[in-house]
């Protein structure tokens, strides 16, 4: 990293850690919850760590929050401890999408104004800030048709919490779509290799776990307060990947489809969620944010993206002997180049 963006990480850093100084006044309801979890996973007795079903979290945020707990020494220090991971994974998100300096800055800002990079303790849910920078680095690597790597990706961010396994529909970006099975098995056996150990031993009550409708969709359908079981969230998930990979095959050939794919995926989640808590939406939030910083700070790169798309689109069908968009094409490249 040049010395610019390392000064604006550092800013991003100190202005996490400030954000938890000032939240870790307030108790927080999951945060502790996950880190007694965590402290159990890292003792002699891990085959309890999912002996409350409560705990619906992976091993990699169970594991951060026990850490952070430990390091933090008091309520403060956790909170400081956890929005300093949280303002680490905003930095990680820009990183996958290669944003310079100036974009990291202006992701920095959002996230602090918006207050993502404070929710890590306040939401009590690092995952939803560490699943987007997973997801959003699977997208690049399978856009590059590197699907196991994708995948790979896509099953460890199912060690932060489950739904991170709904990021299996950026593989669809692919060029090649016969390479997507193997991203969506590699998936598939990482998210079950995290949890397995935990069933195996006998004490896991994740799965009876059960929602109560409060709003959206289900709302209507079932009715508030109605029960929402892990089995109706597997179809609820079904869904959220097949829009998903509609999305990417619809906008494959853009550059920014790495982070309007993962964006989708999210949104789609939340419509289709019985619950909607105020954390949920860090997720699209954080990728939205990376996403817009990289373009209006770059707006020159857009514009040039754009008119190469429409030049290959003008030479399509020329090449097809339909030239009917051609002139409108071409009149729309050169704008985009002005």
């Amino acid at each position: 990293m040049r010395r610019p963006a390392v000064l604006v990480a550092l800013a991003i850093v100190l202005a996490a850690a400030g954000s938890g100084w000032v939240n870790g006044a307030i108790p927080d309801a999951d945060a502790p919850l996950f880190a007694w979890a965590g402290t159990t996973m890292l003792s002699a007795d891990w085959q309890h760590t999912f002996d409350n079903h409560t705990v619906q979290a992976g091993p990699f945020e169970l594991a951060l929050a026990s850490v952070a707990m430990r390091a933090g020494g008091s309520q403060r220090g956790f909170a400081v401890a956890l929005d300093v991971a949280g303002a680490v994974c905003v930095l990680l998100a820009g990183w996958a999408l290669r944003l310079r300096a100036r974009a990291l800055a202006l992701l920095g800002a959002g996230a602090f104004l918006i207050g993502l990079l404070g929710d890590a303790y306040v939401g009590g849910h690092p995952a939803e800030l560490a699943i987007p920078f997973l997801w959003l680095l699977a997208a690049r690597e399978a856009r590059a048709g590197r699907t196991v790597i994708a995948g790979s990706l896509v099953g460890a961010s199912a060690g932060w919490e489950i739904w991170g396994l709904l990021g299996v529909a950026v593989l669809a970006l692919s060029p090649q779509l016969r390479r997507v099975p193997a991203g969506a098995l590699a998936a598939a056996a990482l998210g079950t290799a995290l949890f397995l150990p935990f069933v195996l031993a006998g004490d896991f009550h994740m799965f009876e776990y059960h929602w109560y409708v409060g709003s959206g969709l289900e709302a209507r359908l079932l009715g508030k307060g109605h029960s929402f079981t892990w089995p109706m969230r597997l179809a609820e998930g079904a869904v959220v990947v097949a829009v998903g990979t509609v999305v990417a095959r619809a906008t494959r050939r853009l550059g920014a489809s790495v982070w309007l794919v993962p964006v989708a995926v999210s949104l789609s989640r939340l419509a289709l969620d019985p619950v909607l808590y105020p954390y949920y939406w860090d997720t699209p939030l954080l990728m939205l944010l990376a996403g817009a910083a990289g373009i209006v700070a770059a707006p020159r790169q857009l514009a040039a993206s754009i008119a190469g798309s429409l030049s290959a689109a003008e030479h399509r069908e020329r090449a097809q002997g339909q030239p009917r968009h051609a002139v409108l094409l071409a009149r729309v490249r050169q704008l985009a180049r002005q």
